[in-house]
């Protein structure tokens, strides 16, 4: 009997203050998860998404990195990247800085 198994390979972690790496396959789960302060890592690929950041979370986006996240060897590129807005109590719209390049 033979048995075969293909598994997706990790293609984002977040690395939080004080534990350890979270693994997900896709930059929006990892989003999604993330908390202020977060970092998150993404493989030096072609990801076939976009991502919209619009959930008032301060993190620091690193890309390029190799397939263990010990090295940046190349670049991430992404279909779309939106940087969402937050109300300031006011009726304005104000621009979130959460992107850190």
């Amino acid at each position: 009997m033979t048995l075969e198994a293909a598994f997706a390979p990790t293609l984002v972690i977040i690395k939080r203050r004080g534990a350890a790496a979270s693994y997900y396959h896709g930059i929006g789960n990892a989003y999604s998860a993330s908390q202020t302060g977060d970092i998150i890592m993404m493989r030096g690929i072609f990801f076939a998404e976009g991502l919209n950041m619009d959930r008032g979370v301060d993190v620091i986006l690193s890309a390029g990195w190799d397939e263990q996240f010990n090295t940046k060897t190349g670049q991430t590129k992404m279909t779309t990247l939106i940087i969402g807005f937050y109300h300031d109590g006011s009726q304005h719209l104000v621009p979130k800085e959460i992107l850190h390049l």
